[in-house]
């Protein structure tokens, strides 16, 4: 119990403590500082982590004199301990002897036992304190600091027993082996020499200084060394076997053969010295010695797993392979776990070409490690031998289990480029690259994969990285000259010839392709000039002849092209490319008759020949032999199934022949395989508006953006295919979308794109838009900059100024180069009327074609009537082709020929000089002017100028739009007086978007003829006339109407003898039927769709009425389809196209026309002119030709539901009926009958 007094005194003593804190706040910094914990009194409660050292801070001083009773003895008994001198002098006693007898030297050693080494540790800590001189402790410290792995703690502490005694043996040795741990190897061995100086025979310092020596190749000392441990212990084999291997190294040879056969000779049965031996022989190479002491150890052991490791060594160097393998099958028999082994017989098997023992081996090893690389490599490599199994899949397998293997993916890699699978070899190359970076090998199969693959942007760059360090690689630099050359970068090209043949002048194929780069960039002279060196230095050189060929060929130069290929056929008759481009060339000039029997002289030597068959297809294609093309070119593409060419043009045959069917698939693969070329969605689009299948069309601009990976690209497509097709709002909408990347770097070869396509549309404005922002985004694009040099040259020839282009941009209106071509020769041809050809009395018909349509059998009419009234001298008729269906229609080429109108088919003219002797010379000085326009079109006109120019006419007389336009320019351009131009039924921008399609110029060209004075524009309706009107924004009066006039006799005499009872019969069509009846082309503007409706809400209500429909068109099998579809074929029938048009009308009670647009309807004519009342759709001019309520109804708003309500009402009004078709036959007769209408013609030529 502590005393009053006790308990005062503490009191005072804290509340001294508490005023001095507040009066004196920073002496509480001495009391907060971590570094001056005050130390617990009870030792046991002491944490581990606050003893960690034997450094400990305690408080003395005052503190420990609390207790005024404590003496100076007392107190420095505490002040050694730690302790505070708080508490009765008994209190404290105690506290020492507890403290005292917790450091006790036997506690000490208990923990060292019992591996308590942190225990240890602080207790001896604390107990040097009070003898620091007790050496003992040093050693459970250094112990402890060692097993504990605190080797820099077990050096101080070692450093502190050396300072009581200098030649402490364990000391040293710690210090020795903790820097030894510490990898202070100089330290270790210095410390270990010290304790050889102070203990001679020592073999523990010697033996680590003699591995030291031996580690750092101090061969010389470790066999000095090791010498005098031989001294002390004269067997210790440790240092015989590194003075052996010393000596070896030291090349002292003798002696170390000497010591192991003085090691054997002491123990012969120590296989370890008679395995030294075996190895002393193996290192020296005298492989038959070590096998004859190797035979001592199995003798000894046979199962001596090392000997047989150096028996199957030495066997291997003798080639001994019965041996060799008898040395592996043991080294597994004995260690069968060790995979290795296996390994390494795998691979004896694989070197001696044992393949399947090889095989066998591995899937040993891979039954106990089914993961195990290098056995599955080894087994791909053997079944690879072999040839048997999918090799690949192991090399698979191996790149799975290790994704940082290159050995197996190398195979992978050469694998798949050997197969040709180039994109899967290019995905491992790269995987390879992540692994291990590129090199050599990689950058080499890399520019050949995608070279073979035709990415040659890829290719150019990997070839390139190749070449930095391998210039002289010819083969890969000549990659690389391919690959620029199919990339069109021409003068990067010749760059890499030129490096080429620095290296090789004689690689013929570099100079070719220098050539033809040189050929491409316009520099024809340089271009030839090369191939004419090449076939200087060897006239046998075909080669060369070939590419002269192709660059003539190009150029247009067949004529030469022809010589330079009789020249290879002289040399060898079965040249191939020789004989192909004398018929490209025949084909090119349409020469069609000399092409026909070029390609059979292909097809005679090389009678499968694909691009033959192809060509004899095409020829016959245009030749209007639609049969014989498709038999060629369908045997071409079962040869060349892949052929973009023979499709191409099978589909346009398909498509001729109306077999949707067929041509559909090809076209879509078209833009699947090239979705980056506009003509293929266009040939696709158009067949999809030929069949009515607008939302189809439409529905193309999503496909675009599923095949063209490039948003920017696709972006463009899209914008390119809805201005095509006027679809005007996702033109803007596409073209908003892409303009954010005209800001992006670069933006100047997308912009390109937008140039290029206004350009081929011929649209100035657009052009030159397109122009000046590329220039502003992206000033240095070469690619630019040429191009608005030569378009500066066709404005400046055009006579046109930016200042004018501009203005046409912000009205909003564009400006197209034939626009601006015809105005200039229009002007310039003013000049040149020859007034008096008008004597000549001489009229030129113009007609596209002879096929079986309306516009072509009032071409006929008139003709019948000029022959009949012998009006002029002399009419000759002019078609472009007299059948332009292939074959698929018929036409009136026998009605011509019978009237003996001479027929001349202008597409057909090849060589000018047969129109006229000096064609070239009238055609001088319209050159610079039509060069500006597409060849088809310049080839029209200079046809018939010539022709124009060679017959004199004293009117021409054009008929249909395009023709009139072309045409009527080349009657300008040769000087015609007179010109009358028949237009369509109504204005073209009115009718589908295909007949307005690449011929926005229409309006502003009829325009510039019209106002030129020579031309008279005439429709064939009222109607007509107020539509082309409004359209070319001219008065009416300037504009003639001349009424179709109908041969009803003509069509009557074509029935004469002719019957169809027996297809009235098949279509069980009975007398008293009711029939509903229509002849027109099955084409979108004459709505087929809603006819077949009106058909089928009739028959809901009088199921017994027959329809007939007299006919052909691109919709003639989806109305055939929709029949079957709602079987309605026992009512509706389909007769096809005929010229029995007449007998067939004898048998309609009505005749129904449901067009969306017409002229005036030759069959509303037709139809009343043999007794059938009409019912039609207000379209064009229809309402002109019958008398309503009389003759027949006009449907104002195109409602099937109303024109059924009329056919009904009508139909079955007996009394209408008689009375109507009595009136029929009177308004048509007397309106519409041919001698009138020729009457009004001859009126109208002679008012022109």
């Amino acid at each position: 119990m502590m005393s009053i007094f006790d308990i005062l005194e503490i009191f005072l003593i804290f509340s001294g403590l508490y005023f001095l804190l507040i009066f004196f706040p920073w002496l509480s910094l001495i009391f907060l500082k971590e570094e001056n914990k005050m130390i617990q009194d009870e030792i046991s409660d002491i944490e581990e982590e606050e003893i960690e050292y034997s450094y400990i801070i305690y408080l003395g001083g005052q503190n420990s004199k609390f207790n005024s009773e404590i003496d100076e003895k007392l107190s420095k008994e505490l002040s050694k301990r730690g302790i505070i001198g708080i508490g009765n002098l008994q209190d404290l006693n105690e506290k020492i002897e507890k403290f005292d007898n917790e450091i006790n030297i036997k506690k000490i050693r208990e923990s060292y036992s019992n591996r308590a080494f942190q225990k240890t540790i602080d207790r001896s800590n604390l107990r040097l304190k009070l003898y620091p001189e007790e050496k003992e402790l040093y050693i459970h410290l250094i112990r402890s600091f060692y097993n504990l792995e605190n080797f820099y703690q077990c050096i101080n502490a070692c450093d502190e027993l050396i300072k009581l005694e200098e030649d402490n043996l364990i000391a040293l040795r710690f210090l020795a082996r903790s820097n030894g741990k510490l990898e202070n190897f100089e330290e270790e061995k210095n410390y270990y020499e010290k304790i050889s100086q102070i203990d001679l025979d020592d073999l523990d310092s010697r033996s680590k200084i003699l591995r030291y020596y031996y580690k750092f190749k101090e061969f010389e000392k470790a066999v000095e060394m090791g010498e005098e441990i031989l001294l002390i212990e004269k067997d210790n084999e440790q240092a015989q076997r590194i003075i052996t291997k010393s000596n070896l190294i030291l090349g002292n040879k003798e002696k170390t053969l000497k010591n192991l056969l003085e090691i054997y000779e002491n123990d012969k049965t120590n296989i370890e010295s008679i395995f030294s031996v075996v190895n002393f022989y193996f290192s020296e190479r005298k492989y038959e010695s070590s096998i004859e002491w190797c035979k001592k150890i199995i003798r000894i052991d046979s199962e001596h797993l090392k000997t047989w490791h150096i028996l199957s060594r030495c066997y291997s160097y003798f080639g001994n392979n019965e041996n060799l393998e008898e040395c592996l099958l043991n080294i597994i028999n004995l260690d069968d776990k060790e995979l290795e082994n296996y390994i390494i017989l795998a691979r004896f098997y694989y070197s001696n070409k044992n393949y399947e023992n090889c095989i066998k081996i591995c899937e040993d090893l891979l039954q106990i490690d089914e993961n195990y690389l290098e056995a599955i490599r080894i087994k791909a490599r053997s079944k690879e031998k072999l040839g048997v199994g999918k090799v690949i899949d192991e090399y698979l397998e191996i790149a799975v289990l290790n994704k940082v293997d290159v050995g197996s993916r190398l195979r992978i890699m050469k694998y798949y480029y050997n197969n040709k699978e180039y994109e899967n070899c290019i995905e491992v190359a790269e995987e390879i690259i992540l692994i291990q970076g590129e090199n050599s090998e990689l950058l080499h199969i890399l520019c050949r994969a995608y070279f073979n693959l035709g990415k040659n942007k890829e290719a150019r760059e990997f070839a390139s990285k190749y070449l930095k360090n391998n210039s002289q690689d010819k083969k890969i630099l000549l990659l690389l000259i391919k690959s620029c050359f199919n990339s069109k970068e021409y003068e990067e090209t010749i760059q890499h010839c030129e490096e080429y043949l620095q290296i090789d002048q004689s690689n013929i194929i570099v100079k070719r392709l220098l050539s033809r780069s040189q050929n491409f960039l316009g520099n024809h002279e340089i271009a030839a000039k090369i191939l004419n060196e090449i076939i200087k230095k060897d006239v046998k050189d075909i080669e060369s002849r070939i590419t002269l060929i192709r660059n003539y060929y190009n150029l247009g130069n067949f004529e030469r092209v022809h010589t330079l290929c009789d020249q290879i056929l002289t040399r060898k008759k079965t040249n191939r490319i020789a004989l192909l481009f004398h018929a490209r060339a025949y084909n090119a000039s349409k020469d069609y008759e000399k092409a026909l029997e070029a390609w059979e002289n292909v097809l005679k030597i090389y009678k499968n020949d694909s691009e033959a068959l192809g060509g004899l297809g095409r020829v016959y294609y245009n030749l209007g032999n639609i049969e014989l093309a498709k038999e060629f070119l369908e045997k071409a593409l079962e040869i060349s199934p892949d052929s973009s060419k023979i499709q191409r043009t099978l589909s346009l045959v398909y498509i001729k022949q109306k077999n949707w069917e067929k041509a559909l698939p090809i076209l879509k693969s078209e833009c699947r395989l090239n979705p980056l070329n506009l003509v293929n969605w266009e040939r696709k689009i158009n067949l999809y508006y030929e069949t009515n299948r607008e939302k189809d069309a439409l529905n193309c601009l999503e496909e675009v953006f599923e095949y063209i990976p490039d948003i920017s690209d696709a972006q463009f497509i899209a914008f390119a295919i809805s201005k095509s097709y006027f679809w005007n709002e996702r033109a803007d909408l596409y073209y908003r979308n892409t303009k954010k990347y005209f800001d992006k770097n670069g933006s100047g070869d997308l912009i390109f794109k937008y140039i290029e396509f206004f350009y081929k549309q011929g649209n100035l404005s657009q052009t030159f838009k397109f122009i000046n922002l590329g220039l502003e985004k992206e000033p240095s694009n070469k690619k630019i900059i040429e191009f608005k040099s030569d378009f500066d040259q066709l404005v400046n020839k055009l006579e046109l100024s930016s200042e004018y282009l501009e203005k046409t941009l912000q009205k909003g209106k564009d400006i197209f180069i034939i626009e601006e071509v015809i105005k200039n020769i229009v002007e310039k041809s003013n000049k040149i009327v020859n007034s008096n050809w008008v004597d000549n009395n001489k009229l030129a018909m113009i007609s596209s074609s002879l096929n079986r349509g309306g516009a072509e059998r009032q071409v006929v009419s008139c003709l019948e009537g000029l022959v009949k009234s012998k009006k002029f001298s002399k009419t000759t008729l002019f078609c472009h082709a007299i059948d332009n269906s292939g074959g698929v229609r018929q036409t009136y080429e026998d009605e011509i020929k019978n009237i003996k109108i001479p027929i001349i088919e202008y597409s057909k003219i090849i060589d000018y000089s047969t129109i006229i002797p000096n064609a070239n010379e009238l055609l001088e000085k319209w050159d610079p002017l039509l060069n500006y326009l597409h060849p088809r079109i310049r080839k029209e006109i200079e046809t018939m100028f010539l022709n124009f120019s060679k017959f004199k006419p004293s009117i021409v007389h054009t008929w249909q739009d395009t023709t009139n336009i072309f045409t009527g320019l080349a009657a300008a351009m040769a000087g015609v007086p007179k010109v009358l131009m028949f237009g369509r039924s109504l204005r073209p921008d009115q009718k589908t978007i295909l007949h307005m399609r690449n011929k926005q110029y229409l309006k502003e060209a009829y325009r510039t003829l019209i106002n030129s004075g020579r031309f008279t524009l005439c429709l064939n309706s009222k109607a007509g006339a107020k539509s082309y009107s409004e359209w070319l924004e001219i008065p009416i009066e300037k504009i003639s109407v001349l009424y179709n006039g109908t041969d009803f006799s003509g069509i009557n005499d074509i029935c004469k003898g002719k019957s169809i009872t027996e297809r009235l019969n098949q279509f069980n069509i009975n007398k008293n039927d009711k029939v509903v009846g229509t002849v027109f082309r099955f084409v979108s503007e004459k709505r087929p769709l809603l006819w077949l409706e009106v058909a089928k809400q009739v028959l809901i209500k009088k199921p017994n009425v027959k329809f007939i429909l007299v006919g052909d068109g691109a919709l003639f099998n989806t109305v055939k389809f929709e029949i079957e579809k709602e079987n309605l074929s026992d009512n509706v029938h389909l007769v096809g196209q005929t010229n029995l048009v007449k007998l067939w009308l004898d048998r309609m009670d009505i005749f129904l026309m449901t067009s969306r647009t017409e002229g005036l309807p030759n069959v509303l004519i037709e139809a009343q002119g043999f007794g059938v009342p009409v019912i039609s759709t207000n379209a064009g001019g229809a309402s002109e030709t019958f008398i309503e309520g009389e003759t027949g109804f006009l449907i104002n708003n195109s409602e099937a539901h109303d024109i059924t309500e009329k056919i009904l009402d009508s139909l079955f009004d007996e009394n209408w009926l008689k009375l109507a078709s009595e009136k029929s036959f009177e308004n048509a007769r007397a309106k519409f009958d041919k001698h009138s209408m020729f009457k009004n013609l001859s009126n109208l030529y002679d008012n022109l």
